[in-house]
């Protein structure tokens, strides 16, 4: 248990955020009162933020050209270690991956203001033996669609690549 110095009250100490230089290496704030401080000041902390970066920019860019390698060997030998396990999790978690790939793929097309929260749920609750396809194509001769939910739909692998970049109903296309 912990108090928190902002509210006074005492919390487990799940509800502080990770800070090395305290001798506990722990927040003196909890996190919803944190969380209330940045709601607060967001204006000053980014201009704060900004300016520092605007001072430092040489430094941080050094600090990550320097941390770089050292993360990306991180990285590797956590992928090695555990590739049977990450093997296993996709192939288990096809919506997910699903998502995660087309997330990435149509990040030009996604609207800053479409919820990423009801993506996912179209790509983890596609059925299987099935694709998610975008009705209006994100990239086609005539038009060009969004990555949003409202223009995704279920289609089989063969129906998916019949339609390609086509538009349904298009007169110049057929069927698809």
């Amino acid at each position: 248990m912990k108090l928190c110095n902002k509210c006074g009250e005492t919390k487990t100490l799940t509800s502080f955020g990770v800070q090395k230089r305290s001798k506990d290496g722990l927040q003196y704030y909890c996190r919803v009162c944190r969380a209330e401080h940045q709601q607060l000041n967001k204006e000053s902390i980014s201009k704060y933020r900004k300016s520092h970066y605007k001072e430092n920019s040489a430094k941080i860019s050094e600090r990550k050209k320097e941390l770089y390698p050292r993360y990306k060997e991180t990285i590797s030998r956590y992928q090695e270690a555990n590739k049977d396990n990450i093997s296993n999790y996709w192939k288990s978690n096809r919506g997910m991956r699903n998502y995660h790939y087309n997330k990435y793929r149509a990040v030009e097309a996604t609207p800053n203001w479409v919820d990423h929260e009801w993506l996912k749920l179209i790509y983890i609750h596609c059925p299987k033996g099935y694709t998610v396809d975008h009705i209006i194509p994100l990239q086609s001769d005539i038009v060009c669609g969004l990555h949003v939910p409202w223009n995704l739909q279920y289609l089989t692998p063969v129906e998916n690549s019949k339609k390609h970049n086509k538009l349904i109903g298009d007169k110049r296309y057929g069927r698809f």
